[in-house]
């Protein structure tokens, strides 16, 4: 099992957090109105839906691929 800050789903409640708890008070200083607010919460989520996985895809392949180099080297040593 993956620590929790490694899993898409970490990633995707903390995005939702940060969301739920700035678009209300963009909206209550007058940065954005309410429908304004309601488009950039949905805009913010679907990006991140699509961006979160893709970056913790490339950055398990980037592990998976450094541990096999020390690996090769160390058998390589041998």
């Amino acid at each position: 099992m993956e620590p929790g800050y490694k899993t898409t789903e970490f990633w995707m409640t903390a995005i939702g957090a940060l969301v739920a708890a700035v678009i209300p008070l963009l909206v209550a200083y007058r940065v954005v109105d309410e429908a304004q607010g309601q488009l950039w919460a949905g805009l913010i989520l679907a990006v991140a839906g699509v961006v979160v996985p893709v970056v913790i895809s490339s950055m398990v392949k980037a592990y998976t691929a450094s541990r096999t180099d020390v690996k090769m080297a160390a058998l390589m040593k041998d």
